[in-house]
């Protein structure tokens, strides 16, 4: 076992487990994930509260226009094609397959750091999954509460199917919900901010694309709705551009 998935099975041994933050030992997003999951026959828990909100400086200064549509402010009502956005997303992801990268089932296991699984199962755990086509994963995977302890490449391979599950099935208790928000939310301070070069410019404005158009296609709670925007100021803004409207 080598890569992401080796690294993975360490975070998840015994002496992880031992530790007394392992979920920063794991992914400091985990930390942030844990405060909104929602205990059996109760609401959901909050968030710590975000960051101001700062004007979107570094997109300003970016290359590419600034392009407020879409985000909360914007004077214009929105009415976005829903389909153009799923075709942008679809198309960005295209080919995209899960390599030697962490898969649900594995992020489920870091999750139980181990428990009742041993290094050659975890290792083996990809291939009873779909691992070459993202869009055949099926939703039941998605579902799992998993998504804080993916690495790089099983986020670039999951999110084009997490996305699109938002579109067609928005559930602010859901921790596919939750997790694939916090997995675009990212921060200069506190919970430590994913890194997301290794995404191409067409998988960046495929994202932004989808967090312009989120708040306009389906009716987010009051938290993930403050989390849309600020991942949008904080970073994805600068790659936003006009979305496609469905002349309503």
């Amino acid at each position: 076992m080598e890569g992401a998935r080796a690294q993975g099975w360490q975070i998840a041994s015994a002496s992880t487990r031992n530790s007394p933050y392992p979920e920063a030992a794991i992914d400091g997003r985990q930390q942030w994930v844990d405060q909104r999951r929602t205990p059996a026959g109760g609401p959901r828990t909050g968030r710590p509260r975000p960051r101001p909100v700062t004007e979107p400086t570094k997109a300003i200064a970016s290359k590419r226009p600034f392009a407020p549509c879409g985000i909360v402010g914007s004077m214009e009502p929105l009415h976005p094609d829903r389909a153009a956005v799923e075709a942008q997303i679809r198309a960005a992801f295209a080919g995209v397959r899960l390599g030697k990268g962490v898969s649900l089932r594995q992020a489920q296991a870091i999750d139980r750091y181990g428990d009742g699984i041993t290094e050659d199962e975890f290792d083996t755990l990809p291939g009873a999954e779909i691992t070459n086509s993202w869009s055949d994963v099926p939703f039941s995977e998605l579902e799992r509460d998993c998504i804080a302890h993916l690495d790089d490449d099983g986020l670039r391979y999951y999110l084009p199917a997490l996305m699109l599950s938002l579109l067609s099935n928005y559930d602010p208790g859901s921790m596919r919900v939750i997790g694939t928000i916090a997995a675009l939310y990212p921060k200069s301070t506190g919970i430590p901010s994913r890194s997301y070069e290794y995404l191409t410019e067409d998988q960046h404005r495929a994202i932004a694309c989808f967090l312009n158009a989120l708040p306009s296609l389906v009716t987010l709670d009051t938290e993930d709705s403050k989390c849309v925007a600020r991942a949008l100021r904080n970073y994805w803004g600068k790659f936003a551009v006009p979305l496609p409207q469905s002349g309503l």
